[in-house]
């Protein structure tokens, strides 16, 4: 099973080499994450100062989620999930986050 791992104790950091962006922050443990059935909040600093918070999910997690919900009753039985700052992405990768970011930027989400 691959694994997202941190580069510095438990976070993973990404500094692109882009001009809005200061730098990009996941907590993952110290085991990581499934890159194919997991979530991971991500701080994203842009260089103006501010601080975004998501949630990166890939549709597996979605789906295990849900049918957790539904097992266990909670969230109305997994009858949905929502957020406002929920991100959903293929996989849990440093180049999938950082994909995920650059386009949320271009699309003027993140100011």
């Amino acid at each position: 099973m691959a694994r997202l791992l941190a580069n510095e104790g438990f976070l993973l950091r990404l500094t692109p080499a882009d001009n809005r962006i200061h730098i990009i922050e996941a907590i993952v443990g110290i085991d990581g994450v499934d890159k194919e059935d997991d979530n991971v909040d991500v701080a994203i600093t842009l260089a103006n100062g501010v601080v975004h918070q998501r949630v990166f999910m890939t549709p597996k997690n979605a789906a295990t989620l849900l049918e957790h919900w539904r097992m266990t009753g909670e969230v109305h039985g997994g009858a949905f999930l929502a957020g406002d700052d929920l991100v959903l992405i293929p996989y849990l990768s440093a180049d999938h986050i950082l994909s995920a970011v650059l386009a949320l930027l271009d699309g003027g989400k993140l100011t």
